[in-house]
């Protein structure tokens, strides 16, 4: 089955995510005082204006370097061979602690060519699926999600849970859970959130949602019949936002529902309350 999306998180520094030479900068070493040259004042009664002395080329050259390095368009970065997270950072201007948080990095925090990067909440990217070599960027400017209402999600869906999280053979993965349900049963929001997506790209998931919440959370909805929500609409935890159906690569109603923190998959179970969501 395909995987899904996609992504803020608490900006606490950290020295030892921070890169040594972060901090360093070439300095232009002064030319000596005899060999500076000082305009001769003009006489009283000429009429030669003295230009205005244009700054040292050093010092320009150091003015330039110190400026933030642009973004790359779209708020992605693709990682190149022999690059590193340090390196990337100091090639976009975004901070090692923001690539960790965002791309769900874990130690030693390796990266690897042609991984694509989010460098920012409003271009944290919907991962392709297995059969799409390409992910889908999910554009969230200006949706900001509403403060979250409880410490854990509410079960989106009533009924059992017929597929894992975890690998599921042939070198595929579930990155999430997949609970039966009855066709055009009530699909909840797990959480007080903004719709950042919906869509059916993503083949294999069929009708496919998208909630961003507070605190860099993300969860998705797929296999839907039909959804009751658009792009951009701020929905309250609890609130129904599809109806369960078999659309995509499935031959039952069902809902596969993920959990994301950042862009990284997590098991929904260790996240989602003990007792059984209302349907």
């Amino acid at each position: 089955m395909p995987t899904v999306p996609a992504a803020p998180r608490d900006a606490v520094e950290s020295r030892t995510l921070d890169d040594p030479g972060a901090t360093s900068a070439t300095r232009a070493t002064p030319a000596p005082a005899s060999a500076r040259t000082q305009a001769a004042p003009a006489p009283a009664n000429s009429n030669v204006r003295v230009s205005s002395i244009a700054p040292p080329a050093a010092e320009t050259a150091k003015a330039a370097a110190s400026a933030p390095a642009p973004m790359p368009a779209g708020g992605l970065a693709t990682v190149m061979p022999g690059d590193t997270v340090h390196a990337i950072a100091r090639r976009t201007g975004v901070t090692v602690r923001d690539l960790i948080e965002l791309n769900g990095l874990e130690p030693p925090f390796t990266v690897t060519p042609g991984q694509t990067l989010a460098l920012s909440v409003d271009s944290a990217p919907l991962l392709a699926a297995p059969d799409r070599a390409q992910p889908v960027a999910v554009s969230v400017s200006g949706l900001k999600p509403p403060s979250r209402t409880g410490t854990r999600f509410s079960w989106p869906l009533r009924g059992d849970i017929i597929e894992d999280f975890g690998p599921r053979g042939a070198g595929q993965h579930n990155d999430g859970i997949n609970i039966r349900a009855a066709k055009g049963a009530a699909v909840r929001a797990a959480e007080a959130g903004v719709v950042v997506y919906t869509g059916n790209e993503l083949k294999g998931l069929g009708n496919l949602l998208l909630l961003r919440h507070d605190g860099g959370w993300v969860t998705a909805y797929a296999h839907a019949d039909k959804i009751s929500v658009k792009r951009g609409d701020v929905v309250k935890r609890g609130e129904v936002i599809a109806q369960a159906g078999s659309s995509g690569n499935v031959n039952m109603p069902q809902l596969h529902f993920e959990v994301r923190r950042g862009t990284k998959p997590v098991n929904p179970v260790d996240f989602l309350e003990t007792q059984t969501a209302r349907n």
